[in-house]
């Protein structure tokens, strides 16, 4: 298992490199896979929990890195927020023509699956759009791992106390408190030497940066609890196997679901406002 999951991000790892330092029409594609395959897991899980998700909105969420990508690229102004509106009055109208076909949990849930999917890998269209994006990508890539790094050694050394039992019971407190710490502690040490070894990043200052490695490391395990919970409620051990060593898309990218959207409104405002 070990070997396997080294070779898939020995091969894997570079190649995402590349797609996100190339940036425009490459990532939006990648994105875009990414979504479709997620999707297909996702319709799964909620078959296995019993739900049936409605395909014929469900595909929709593929449209969401194309929209995001028209709208911060200029093509398109303010499309990214229009999308949502747009999917909301469709499954309204599909709910009422397809009437009593289509039960209103199946619609709910596929709603969810979108926006959880859909909306929230394209996050990294727009943090790539940013000034200096691909470094931000890079910086919330290597924050995560820091962040599941530091929770795994912890919670597996001296873990003991166990907060969500019925969720996800190999998680600890200690382990949480790990990935907290590891997180800010990387983040301290990228974002203050950035200047010297020129990464290309801003020097956040030391609350800029505490902030960053502890809303990362949040949301990176809030991430990994949603996506545990869907496994357990669907009684399986991972959503997929495309990536070997690894399960399936959405166990490799279930923290950074919730990190890429993290990153991009804490970069709109620390640029903006300067609180930090």
């Amino acid at each position: 298992m070990l070997k396997l999951r080294i070779l898939s991000a020995i091969f894997g790892v570079p190649l995402l490199l590349f797609i996100v330092w190339t940036g425009g029409w490459l990532l939006v594609a990648g994105v875009v896979v990414l979504v479709g395959l997620g999707w297909k897991e996702f319709i799964g899980l909620m078959e296995k929990i019993g739900f049936v998700v409605r395909g014929r909105i469900g595909w929709l969420v593929l449209f969401f890195p194309i929209a995001a990508y028209l709208d911060c690229s200029g093509f398109i102004p303010g499309c990214f927020s229009y999308l949502p509106v747009g999917i909301l009055l469709a499954s309204a109208f599909g709910f009422i023509i397809s009437y009593p076909g289509w039960k209103l949990a199946d619609v709910a849930v596929t709603l969810w699956g979108i926006f959880y999917l859909g909306m929230l890998l394209s996050f990294w269209v727009l943090v790539r759009e940013l000034n200096q994006g691909c470094y931000w990508i890079v910086l919330a890539l290597i924050l995560t791992w820091a962040s599941d790094t530091g929770a795994y050694f912890t919670g597996r050394n001296w873990g003991k106390r166990k907060p969500w039992p019925r969720l996800s019971p190999g998680k600890t407190l200690e382990g949480a408190l790990g990935g907290l710490f590891f997180c800010i502690a990387t983040s301290l040490l990228l974002t203050s030497t950035s200047e010297f070894f020129r990464w290309g990043g801003p020097d956040l200052g030391l609350t800029g940066s505490i902030v960053l490695g502890l809303v990362v490391s949040a949301m990176a395990q809030a991430g990994d609890l949603v996506e545990s919970g869907l496994k357990r409620s669907a009684g399986v051990k991972d959503s997929g196997c495309l990536i070997p060593g690894h399960g399936g898309i959405l166990d490799r990218f279930d923290s950074l679901l919730f990190v890429m959207p993290t990153v991009y409104f804490f970069v709109q405002i620390y640029t903006k406002y300067k609180f930090f």
